[in-house]
């Protein structure tokens, strides 16, 4: 439904030793923030990491590209849990909200939503059909 890229972010993990905090790994990396309709007229926030570089990491021999894709996959988990559970339902957000003026008293309801599929009968990724009332 809608993407947001983050193309330069600056990720600093460190360990609290007490007399201040010690830089443990410094990572620089690009980030893909999803919203997507769930189920229904819900919709839920996804995150994916992609490219990354280590500037710094507290260890020796290590390969980059595995640091890179398991923080990436850790990061994506921990967002998909806190997305799901920060879900916003249409219906509640939109059953509240009334107007006035040339159309009236407009009482906004999402009644459904439904997947939309392209001519080879394939469902692109988040793309829904939504059915509103605006009027009781």
């Amino acid at each position: 439904m809608a993407q947001l890229y983050l193309a330069d972010m600056d990720v600093t993990i460190g360990v609290d030793t007490g007399s201040g905090c010690s830089d443990w790994l410094v990572m620089n990396v690009v980030g893909e923030v999803g919203l997507k309709v769930t189920d229904g007229t819900k919709l839920g926030f996804d995150f994916e990491l992609g490219e990354g570089a280590v500037l710094y990491y507290g260890a020796s021999g290590y390969d980059e590209v595995a640091v890179v894709e398991g923080f990436g996959r850790s990061l994506s988990s921990l967002i998909g849990l806190l997305g799901g559970a920060a879900s916003i339902d249409l219906a509640d957000l939109a059953g509240g909200a009334t107007g006035g003026g040339a159309f009236g008293d407009i009482s906004i309801s999402v009644l459904d939503s439904q997947k939309i599929y392209d001519f080879y009968d394939e469902w692109p990724e988040g793309l829904f059909s939504v059915s509103l009332n605006l009027w009781e």
